[in-house]
């Protein structure tokens, strides 16, 4: 059966050159950024007092020193031991989409740290090319662009490829996602659950945390599929599962192998809690934010920093469970203080000086990305009222924001986990400013007519 259609463009050329264009300039934006503010070398203290300079630093570090090394054949390692001591730690600390996108420049020869800046640019600058598929699906050509113009120019987007970060990759798969949910909303056949599979596949492998959109989103979406049969539901379910396994299932088997104990995605939730919770992210002055040093004193001692890293991670939970186990009704004030956070309803102005001081954001990029957030989010709330009336479906949308909040709850608060909702926000704010630019227009001219004005129904 086959859904009624939503307001898709057809091969309009001007559409697609527009598109084109939002999208070049997006690219020169990132690429104006990173040559222009990102050359300069920071120095850091290393926890044995050593210092050490790079572009980089934190997550960024460690996706460039992969990638290198991976190219060079030493395999998935962790870079600073292996760099400074020697020794050979094997890897998970994030799943692998962005590291081995980087390694196959890195085998090229682009190699250094603006190097791998430039080349993920036209990766990031792809978000605007996908936000205008997911726009111009849901709502029409001309929500589409401007869906496309959020996903070229907002800065709570664009920085990424200048940090090495896998954002650049995680926002644009988030929501070729969507893109594939409505696909199959409107055509529910084998070959788009096929698409939806992959696409979620990916997903997981550039961001852990959105294999949760699987069960808050993408399962139900299918299984409430109107006018398709409970065993056509099933197949369609069945083929999503299939697809995202066979992208999955080969990155999980090979942390089982390597590991003393199980890793299956990646061990990040680990070093997150630890530093989300302790002595510094419970304080009032930092309450949901988090303390990198938190996870270096948690195995302090051990020796396990430079041990099998699985178990690393295990006395990192271990000792995070314990501090939250211990401060109950800290605990509970901190995920809503998180929450607060990156919905920018608590200590906003300070959540900016952080990112900028302590995330390595430039204090003009760290307080428009905060500025430019607010009439997003606002337009958002009334995008999605917006398509509730139309009885276009939400969930896909709303999946990506619920997914980004419950990250952020169960961790800490940095506005870079709030890039997975980053599609969502773009699209519904997109909507509500389309739909107030009719209204505009009618109250003007008289003009009742609500075809688009850009591209073909």
């Amino acid at each position: 059966m086959i859904r009624p259609k939503l307001p898709v463009a057809g091969t309009d050329r001007r559409w697609w050159v527009l598109l084109l264009t939002i999208t070049l300039l997006g690219l020169a934006v990132r690429v104006w950024y990173i040559l222009v503010f990102r050359q300069d070398v920071i120095g850091n203290v290393l926890p044995n007092g050593d210092s050490y300079v790079s572009r980089v630093w934190g997550d960024g570090l460690v996706f460039h020193k992969q990638a290198n090394l991976l190219a060079d054949g030493e395999g998935l390692i962790s870079p600073l031991p292996f760099e400074l001591q020697g020794i050979r730690q094997q890897s998970a600390d994030h799943p692998p989409v962005y590291t081995l996108f980087l390694t196959f420049f890195s085998w090229l020869g682009i190699r250094s740290e603006v190097g791998h800046m430039l080349v993920s640019a036209p990766l990031g600058a792809l978000t605007a090319v996908v936000f205008g598929l997911l726009g111009r699906r849901v709502a029409g050509p001309t929500v589409g662009l401007i869906a496309a113009v959020f996903g070229a120019f907002d800065p709570n987007i664009w920085p990424y490829p200048g940090f090495i970060l896998s954002e650049t990759v995680t926002i644009p798969l988030a929501a070729l996602l969507a893109w594939s949910c409505y696909r199959l909303w409107e055509t529910p056949s084998f070959r788009e659950a096929t698409l939806v599979g992959l696409a979620l596949g990916l997903s997981i492998l550039a961001r852990a945390e959105l294999a949760m959109v699987a069960v808050i989103a993408v399962v139900p979406f299918i299984a409430l599929l109107r006018g398709e049969s409970v065993r056509r539901r099933v197949g369609l379910l069945t083929t999503t599962a299939v697809m995202s396994a066979l992208l999955v299932l080969p990155w999980v088997g090979y942390n089982l192998q390597r590991f003393d104990e199980p890793v299956y995605l990646s061990i990040g939730l680990d070093y997150s809690l630890v530093q989300g919770n302790c002595d510094e992210s419970y304080s009032d002055d930092l309450l949901g934010y988090y303390w990198l040093r938190c996870q270096g004193r948690a195995l302090e001692g051990t020796g396990l920093d430079v041990a099998d890293q699985a178990v690393g991670s295990l006395r990192l939970r271990e000792v995070a469970l314990s501090y939250i186990s211990e401060h109950p009704k800290r605990a509970v004030q901190a995920v809503a203080a998180r929450v607060g956070r990156v919905t920018g309803v608590y200590r906003p102005l300070q959540q900016a000086r952080l990112n900028a001081f302590i995330a390595g954001r430039e204090p003009w990029v760290a307080n428009s990305a905060i500025l430019l957030y607010y009439p997003t989010a606002l337009l958002a709330l009334a995008g999605g009222s917006i398509l509730r009336r139309r009885g276009v479906p939400i969930l896909p949308l709303v999946g990506l924001v619920a997914t980004s909040l419950i990250a952020v709850a169960m961790t800490l608060a940095v506005l870079r986990y709030r890039a997975s909702a980053q599609p969502a926000l773009a699209v519904l704010a997109a909507v509500a400013i389309d739909h107030l630019w009719r209204l505009g227009r009618r109250a003007i001219t008289g003009d009742t007519e609500t075809s688009q004005p850009v591209g073909k129904e």
